[in-house]
């Protein structure tokens, strides 16, 4: 049980940082389990409709790419960046890189 809130806290504390560097007034939802993945279609201006592909079988995989290109481009990145979304393991570390490493002026809330 402690190991799973690590993990879930490992991946909730860049989300956070990353919701209020755009300004996101509802950054703390980051800790509720669907709402997360909410906020994360929010912050690159996806349609909240299209969260659905992420819960559907291998479209999941389409889906989650279609999110980390958006999140790149919304924090000034190369496209490719946003493809590492899927892998494991590189998906935390290019949340940290996003929220801790690069700087931006993005304020949209």
């Amino acid at each position: 049980m402690i190991v799973a809130l690590a993990v879930w806290a490992l991946w909730c504390v860049p989300l956070m940082v990353m919701a209020r560097k755009v300004g996101h007034e509802l950054a703390w939802l980051v800790w509720v389990p669907i709402a997360n993945t909410w906020l994360l279609f929010d912050n690159d201006e996806r349609e909240w409709g299209y969260m659905l592909l992420v819960f559907v079988p291998l479209v999941n995989i389409g889906g989650t790419v279609w999110v980390g290109i958006g999140l790149a481009e919304t924090f000034g990145q190369p496209q490719w960046l946003g493809i590492l979304l899927v892998v494991p393991l590189l998906n935390v570390a290019l949340l940290y890189y996003l929220a801790y490493f690069v700087k931006t002026n993005v304020l949209r809330y």
